[in-house]
């Protein structure tokens, strides 16, 4: 419980970046979010999504549906501006899009992006510099957080490009969040073939 005058720690941390945006003095500085913090602050995390969705709108306002390797050019182009080590990840991903009382045991129970770099499919993309199967993000290392801007848009995705509804649970809009965060049976798994495909791609088509 705070006293009177007292803010609380994670309220003070995103002023103090609002602060440093609008170049006044802040008493939180990024290196101790990074190196201090074990976690993000939640208001930290919520201020800093908009900052990337704003920075992808003006940069990249393309099909964003499909654009996660942009979405996560933009978040570590935004976190490490202001003093944060953030690496893109990239290799597969899957949210569940039933529950476990809607799963009958015949239905597709996950939304899956599996990398797989020698199925035919893949080697071709790759040949012509295209996004094969996979799935990029971004991710804070010294805190072991997994930065997915696009997880709101899985349940049209799952719609679009697999001709299949979404009934159960709906991802967040947004996820940041650890591991331990991630809500069951979901999976990120990074490949370092992957992640240099990934790399390879941005610096091609930045």
């Amino acid at each position: 419980m705070l006293t009177p005058g007292e803010v609380d720690e994670e309220e003070e941390a995103a002023l103090a970046l609002v602060r440093r945006d609008q170049g006044g003095p802040a008493s939180f500085t990024p290196k101790f979010l990074d190196e201090v913090h074990t976690m993000t602050p939640t208001a930290t995390r919520k201020y800093l999504a908009q900052k990337i969705k704003t920075s992808f709108i003006e940069s990249h306002n393309n099909h964003p549906e499909y654009a996660c390797l942009y979405w996560a050019q933009c978040t570590v182009n935004i976190l490490t501006s202001i003093g944060f080590r953030a690496i893109i990840q990239a290799g597969s991903a899957s949210w569940p899009r039933v529950t476990k009382e809607q799963d009958d045991g015949k239905i597709a129970t996950h939304m899956t992006f599996s990398w797989n770099s020698k199925t035919i499919a893949n080697e071709l993309n790759i040949a012509m510099n295209y996004l094969p199967e996979m799935h990029v993000w971004a991710a804070i290392p010294n805190h072991k957080e997994i930065i997915d801007m696009t997880t709101g848009f899985w349940p049209d995705n799952c719609k679009s490009l697999l001709s299949i509804d979404w009934p159960g649970t709906k991802p967040p809009n947004y996820f940041w969040g650890t591991e331990e965060e991630l809500p069951e049976d979901v999976l990120y798994e990074p490949d370092i073939q992957a992640i240099k495909l990934a790399m390879t791609l941005l610096k091609r088509f930045p």
